[in-house]
């Protein structure tokens, strides 16, 4: 019981060159999977999804609790898979 209450009291902090990191990260990661030119949407999709999930965590604060950034986190990059071919009428 001890170890999860110290893991719910971890802080998220990056710096600024760790921030930088997990952005030219989230663009290597576009990069490799071609979103742009994939025939099967879900795909590209999927890609985005980790994407928005990468960035959301370089964007918070520092100071930020552990558990809060990561379901942040989580809830970004469900909301971008499933509302993403309904805003733009893919048919997944």
């Amino acid at each position: 019981m001890k170890r999860m209450a110290s893991l719910t009291k971890k802080l998220w902090s990056l710096s600024a060159r760790q921030r930088l990191l997990v952005v030219v990260c989230a663009a290597v990661y576009l990069a490799a999977f071609h979103t742009w030119s994939q025939a099967d949407r879900s795909i590209a999709f999927d890609a985005y999804a980790g994407v928005a999930a990468m960035l959301v965590l370089a964007a918070l604060p520092r100071g930020t609790r552990l558990l809060y950034a990561v379901g942040v986190a989580l809830i970004v990059a469900f909301v971008v898979l499933f509302a993403g071919p309904a805003v733009f009428g893919v048919q997944v």
